[in-house]
């Protein structure tokens, strides 16, 4: 039964909900935010059983979004992709087909299907590191790539459809007032200084800067920057007709000047993130698009010959590693070595306008997601490095877990923002978002940034039998696939 706004505030007043002001408008959930996260939420919540009927706010900071065009976006000829994108895993996909969004992308192409992602090391010399190249494919599909205003333009749809939720554009949060007790409600004042509102729980979805974030009382934040930048553009690449799972492979190779990956788009267009220094990053913005082409092919190919002995030893010996891993491993996977693996990366042929772009990387974590009537999701609770393609898909995550924690304990007669639903909710997301942010802050720090402090040999050789041991012992390739993938595991 859909309650009337006096009658709420009548319910909360009888349940010891007290001090609430008639002046600020109330509203059950309010989620500040309006990004893929914040949407997703906000989706998720209208669809649970139990909240049905809740009245839910989504503050966005931006401009109106108009009605995202699917239909022009699908006939356009020029595969003119955005330059931000996301690889969604399983589980990802999953939510987004509970909200029903996830059937407007897929109905109409606009995803792009990862069958097989091969990562390698930069080599020290002869082998130049294609000899302990890392491959995952299953017979399910790895992820999908999704350019991140279509996944955005079809939770605006949902949103659109849904009565219970409200959109307030241009709406971005400068105060948020935390209350020390269950008894009194959580109040927001948006920037132009002339709105309040209330509500019996407040999500915050407004990123690493997040100011719901920064007012809950005793929060810790755990961050640092990496000093390093993610260079971004769209490309068109060279299609490689013999390649069997050609338009639906992501490369992702460890260069000496930083990890670069590239995210197919379809047959002949990849999304390219190439992690550097700063320094690198600002040269290479500096630029023509034909010089950053030829830088681009100069790092996805294969540098030239060292003539340092001591990277050659190493490199030899990692590929001596490797042949015995995969001759003598019981864990082998024989699918892949009777595979072959092709090593030559794709060529890239031009890139598209203005599509080139970069922004600053850094880790973060909310040491508390939760508070009284708050809770944090998304990049608001924790920053981690692209890498491995998982923070928005943490992100979702958290979504996924924060709707049923609150679906259970409405149910069981619990108010909205019950903080023991909001506490077993941080305790879930936790123990799922810290092994990975950890995990892929070491694999960061393995390989994705030179080391003063060790001699590029033994950096060399640790990275190629790292691989190498990946590559052979299939118990641990489908670990890492199923995490990536947001299967429990």
């Amino acid at each position: 039964m859909l309650l009337n706004s006096s009658t709420k505030r009548l319910y909360l007043s009888l349940c010891n909900v007290a001090n609430y002001s008639s002046s600020k408008k109330y509203y059950d959930i309010i989620i500040t935010g309006g990004g893929m996260v914040g949407c997703a939420m906000a989706c998720k919540l209208a669809k649970e059983p139990a909240l049905r009927g809740m009245s839910i706010l989504l503050l966005e900071g931006g401009p109106n979004r108009n009605q995202y065009d699917f239909n022009a976006k699908k006939n356009t000829f020029d595969n003119s992709y955005s330059n931000r994108v996301s690889a969604v895993n399983k589980s990802t996909i999953q939510l987004l087909q509970s909200v029903g969004a996830w059937q407007i992308i897929s109905d109409l192409g606009l995803c792009n299907v990862v069958k097989e992602m091969r990562i390698w090391n930069s080599g020290g010399g002869r082998s130049g590191g294609v000899n302990n190249m890392l491959t995952f494919n299953n017979d399910d599909d790895l992820a999908y790539i999704v350019e991140n205003d279509i996944i955005l333009g079809a939770l605006y749809k949902q949103i659109n459809e849904e009565k219970s939720i409200t959109v307030n554009y241009n709406s971005r949060v400068n105060q948020c007032n935390l209350p020390d007790s269950h008894k009194d409600l959580a109040t927001v004042k948006v920037a132009n200084g002339e709105t309040s509102f209330e509500t019996s729980l407040l999500i915050g979805s407004d990123g690493y800067g997040s100011k719901v974030r920064s007012a809950i009382n005793g929060q810790q934040y755990i961050s640092w920057e990496y000093g390093q930048r993610a260079v971004v553009a769209t490309l068109h690449i060279q299609s490689d007709e013999d390649d069997i799972y050609k338009g639906h492979v992501a490369w992702q190779k460890f260069a000496q000047l930083g990890p670069l990956a590239v995210l197919p788009l379809d047959n002949k267009t990849c999304s390219l993130v190439w992690t550097t220094s700063y320094e690198e990053a600002n040269r290479l913005a500096e630029l023509n698009d034909n010089e950053f082409i030829d830088a681009l092919n100069d790092g996805l190919s294969e540098e030239k010959e060292s003539n340092n002995s001591s990277l050659l030893l190493a490199d030899d010996a990692a590929r001596i590693v490797s042949k015995v891993l995969n001759k003598y491993c019981q864990l082998n996977n024989n699918d892949n070595q009777n595979r072959k693996i092709k090593s030559t990366p794709p060529v890239v042929i031009g890139v598209i306008k203005d599509s080139r772009a970069s922004f600053p990387l850094g880790f973060g974590h909310a040491c508390q997601y939760v508070g009284q009537r708050v809770a944090l999701v998304g990049d608001a609770a924790h920053r981690i490095h692209p890498l491995a393609g998982q923070g928005v898909n943490l992100g979702f995550n958290d979504v996924i877990e924060l709707s049923d924690q609150l679906n259970h304990s409405v149910l069981a007669g619990a108010d909205i923002g019950d903080l023991n639903a909001l506490l077993n909710y941080e305790t879930a997301a936790q123990r799922h978002n810290i092994p990975i942010m950890l995990g892929v802050d070491a694999i960061q720090k393995i390989y994705g940034s030179s080391n003063n402090f060790v001699p590029p040999a033994i950096t060399t050789l640790i990275r190629n039998v790292g691989l190498s041991f990946c590559q052979s012992a299939s118990i641990i390739k489908k670990l890492l696939s199923d995490k990536a993938s947001g299967l429990p595991v």
